[in-house]
């Protein structure tokens, strides 16, 4: 699988095809926003009461250099789906180490490309109700370079708003595919265990 970043030339015109509701009004947001030098809005322009919609769903992460991404604010709908705080937090030190990878690669792109990432799950992954929809759209503090990303996450399932309801699939889904032992007390109802 290449997982290169597309060079601005081979990168498609236009805005990404986004198929969420807020996901769509925040993009067009952000692409209303002026730009700065290096081609992306400066961080000062994005006004977070313009988007009431998606505030809980919403985070701005930091981009330091050597590479390392640290989440500066993270919405409470995106901590409630973590399972605890973000803000503050380098996506190094959080996730499995699959999942790490893809959070940290969707980062590279936006801040190599200078331009929004959109990323939906597969259909096998959504069939089980698991799986995000996220929109990376890049910004910059001084109008030099990339180094602030704000991210928009939604569960495709919108019956999701806990760690614990997501892990939970996780673990049978694991199970059948014989990756894992069965899950323990797992129940299908929106009681926490």
């Amino acid at each position: 699988m290449d997982l290169s970043i597309p060079s601005s030339a081979e990168r498609p015109a236009g805005p990404p095809r986004i198929a969420h509701d807020r996901l769509q009004r925040l993009h067009a947001y952000w692409a209303g926003l002026p730009v700065a030098g290096c081609g992306v809005p400066l961080r000062a322009a994005f006004d977070p009461i313009a988007v009431p919609y998606c505030l809980a769903n919403l985070g701005v992460a930091e981009i330091e250099t050597p590479f390392r991404v640290r989440y500066r604010l993270a919405g409470s709908a995106l901590e409630d789906l973590y399972g605890g705080p973000l803000a503050g937090r380098y996506v190094d030190a959080l996730y499995t180490p699959a999942l790490r990878a893809r959070v940290l690669e969707g980062y590279r792109r936006v801040t190599a490309g200078a331009a929004p990432v959109y990323d939906a799950p597969m259909r096998l992954l959504r069939s089980f109700g698991l799986g995000f929809l996220r929109l990376m759209l890049p910004l910059s503090e001084d109008g030099d370079a990339v180094d602030r990303v704000l991210v928009a996450i939604y569960p495709c399932d919108s019956r999701l708003r806990h760690a614990w309801q997501w892990r939970r699939r996780v673990d049978v889904l694991n199970w059948v595919s014989g990756e894992a032992n069965p899950p323990v007390a797992w129940r299908d109802d929106d009681r926490q265990p």
